[in-house]
């Protein structure tokens, strides 16, 4: 009985390391061949390739994420099409629930919406900016009201954040990882749901006023009707004062 229990307790773990060391050979592997599909032009390889990358987020969310990054890293100075396609598949993801996935996801899908907001295909499109709305809705809507960050001791890769956001980083860089949980005691819950707190204030305050200026560069560009604008405050949750900016920017 004690050897089963024993077994119980660590099957979970060994289960997610398997599926993380799959998904780490099968992220390797297709931006192998991406690589090479890339090389030799291959425009209907590199769709496939970014078609099968999709099982990826089912596995392991956090691999799925890099993959992604580094996918449109790879394609976006000669395939334009498929970014905008990597793009849209990690906008239409959503949080996954257990924090250190959470944290990750966040954290790479802002680092993806950074580096490709200045794209036409995105800050000109209506539907790609509600997108980016949307998650930043969903970013202050996992931000615990009152949640007071305690910013000593926290890990390098966290402290992180903030540079990384405001740098964006070289082409080739990866964005910072969230460490994983050693212990399921309880102060390392808390300091992981720390981290997470301090990463999603960080997002808000370097996402939401680039997104706001995009939004009002697209009100500026292109005759549009008050439902889109409604559709922006509701989506991204914005404040009484950012709304009358945006206001005021349209009039």
């Amino acid at each position: 009985m004690n050897a089963l229990s024993s077994l119980k307790r660590v099957l979970p773990s060994l289960i997610c390391l398997i599926c993380q060391t799959v998904s780490a050979q099968s992220t390797a592997e297709l931006l192998s061949q991406l690589t090479s599909a890339r090389e030799k032009g291959s425009e209907q390889k590199i769709a496939e390739i970014v078609r099968a990358a999709e099982k990826l987020w089912g596995d392991n969310p956090n691999s799925y994420l890099d993959f992604e990054f580094q996918a449109a890293q790879l394609l976006e100075t000669s395939n334009r099409t498929d970014v905008v396609k990597i793009f849209d598949n990690v906008m239409n993801k959503k949080s996954p629930q257990d924090t250190i996935n959470s944290g990750n996801y966040f954290l790479k899908k802002t680092a993806l919406v950074l580096r490709y907001l200045s794209l036409n295909e995105i800050s000109g499109d209506q539907a790609r900016l509600l997108q980016v709305a949307g998650f930043i809705g969903e970013t202050r809507t996992n931000m615990i009201p009152g949640f007071i960050v305690i910013h000593k001791g926290l890990n390098d890769s966290v402290a992180q954040l903030t540079w990384y956001y405001l740098g964006v980083g070289s082409i080739h860089m990866q964005p910072p990882t969230i460490p994983p949980i050693k212990t399921n005691t309880p102060i390392e819950l808390k300091n992981s749901t720390n981290a997470v707190q301090m990463l999603l204030g960080d997002i808000n305050r370097a996402l939401t006023p680039r997104f706001l200026n995009y939004i009002s560069r697209f009100l500026t560009n292109n005759p549009t009707n008050s439902l889109f604008v409604k559709q922006i405050i509701s989506a991204a949750h914005l404040t009484e004062e950012e709304r009358k900016k945006l206001v005021v920017k349209t009039d």
